[in-house]
């Protein structure tokens, strides 16, 4: 049977974990600033409304990846999480 490529998102494999959405770090082409390399406990988004998002979907994509935390990036994802 063929798959379509909608039908493909719905296709998920024994054992795989979904691969989490890639953090936004910018509202529009103007507010955009480069991340880089860094890490919570050296870069937030500009907007402190979007630190709960941020932190939550900076951890999915660490889960995904089996990463482990830093012990000042742990610490800045809670500062960020205490604003949920």
């Amino acid at each position: 049977m063929a798959l379509r490529g909608e039908q493909l998102d719905d296709v998920e494999a024994p054992g795989v974990r979904e691969r989490p959405q890639r953090p936004a770090t910018h509202r529009g082409h103007r507010q955009r600033q480069p991340v880089k390399d860094q890490d919570p406990s050296t870069w937030k988004p500009p907007l402190s409304s979007y630190y709960c998002t941020y932190a939550k979907m900076w951890i999915a994509s660490k889960y995904h990846w089996f990463l482990k935390l830093q012990s000042s990036e742990k610490t800045a994802l809670q500062s960020m999480l205490n604003t949920c």
